[in-house]
Formats: C-alpha cells, sequence, structure tokens
C-alpha cells in the first residue's frame, strides 16, 4: 500500500504537469493563430486598398459597357489565370510575371487583344505587386452585370472562352 501511495503522488504530479504545459501550448497557438489571421487581414486590407489605387484605373467596370473599358475586367482576368495554374503559387507566379513584363509573348487572353492593347509596363514594386496578387487571389472579383450578354455575343460570333480563331493557347485543330 505504501508503494502505491509514494507512487500516486508523482504520477499525480506528472498529469497535473501535462495538463497545465498542453493548457499553455494550446494558448500559445490560440495567441499564434491569431496573429496569423490579423496579419493576414491587414496584408489583404492593403492588398485591397493597392489593388484600387493601381488595377481599378483600367479594370473598373463599374458603369461602363465593354466597350468603354480601358482593360478586361478583373474577375476576368483573375479566371483566367486560375484555368491557367496549378495551384497559389502557380498562380501567384504567373501573375507576377505578367505585371513585370507584360507583352504579347506572355499574353494569357489573347482574346483581349480585340478590345484593348497590352498592358503598359507598370514600375509598381515587387513588394506592392505580391500584396496586390495575393489578394487577388484570395479574394472574389465582382463580375459585370453586362459580361454575361457580352460573352454570349462574342460565342455566337465563334470568339469567347476557347471558340476562337486559334489564337489561345489551346490545340485547336
Amino acid at each position: 500500500m505504501n508503494k502505491i501511495k509514494t507512487w500516486i503522488a508523482p504520477a499525480l504530479l506528472v498529469v497535473i504537469f501535462t495538463i497545465s504545459c498542453n493548457t499553455n501550448s494550446k494558448k500559445k497557438d490560440a495567441i499564434k493563430l491569431s496573429t496569423i489571421e490579423i496579419a493576414k487581414k491587414e496584408t489583404d486590407s492593403i492588398g485591397a486598398q493597392l489593388f484600387n489605387q493601381k488595377c481599378m484605373i483600367c479594370h473598373n467596370h463599374v458603369g461602363k459597357v465593354d466597350s468603354t473599358m480601358l482593360a478586361p475586367p478583373f474577375f476576368q482576368v483573375k479566371d483566367r489565370y486560375l484555368r491557367a495554374s496549378m495551384d497559389k503559387e502557380d498562380f501567384i507566379e504567373t501573375m507576377t510575371n505578367w505585371v513585370k513584363n507584360p507583352s504579347e509573348d506572355n499574353l494569357l487572353m489573347r482574346g483581349t487583344l480585340d478590345h484593348f492593347e497590352v498592358m503598359p509596363y507598370l514600375a509598381y514594386s515587387d513588394e506592392d505587386i505580391a500584396k496586390i496578387v495575393n489578394y487577388v487571389y484570395n479574394n472574389d472579383m465582382e463580375r459585370p452585370e453586362w459580361f454575361d450578354a457580352h460573352q454570349e455575343s462574342h460565342q455566337k460570333e465563334g470568339r469567347g472562352m476557347g471558340n476562337g480563331q486559334g489564337r489561345g493557347q489551346g490545340n485547336r485543330r
């Protein structure tokens, strides 16, 4: 019986210590997670601000119709880059490369040449580009009300959504 009593006290201390450490670890994890969430929200907020200041100058579709836009609506840009990308990292790399080096050679949206010129080079910092591209990847882009009718008219003409004249990325035969 004495052996049991001498064994119970240390075992009880180990259990209490383990529970205590586990609780502290969970608290630290919760604090760490909330810090990550706060940082993500701040980054998204900065990314949104940069996106609105730098990208929506040309990609803004509010109050406009297709013929009055300077660049394609951004939801369409994001959709095309998502379809061309394998994952988030690839999306970010491909879009970042486009912003740093816009040219006909690396243009993914060939059909946009019917309406728009190739995007001009924009001297944005790598940090700003990263924040913008992350924001675009992580957030939904608004679809213009007129876009479905626009897309439908292009499909009837044999253009848009892979039905073009072989200028896209597909292997049309």
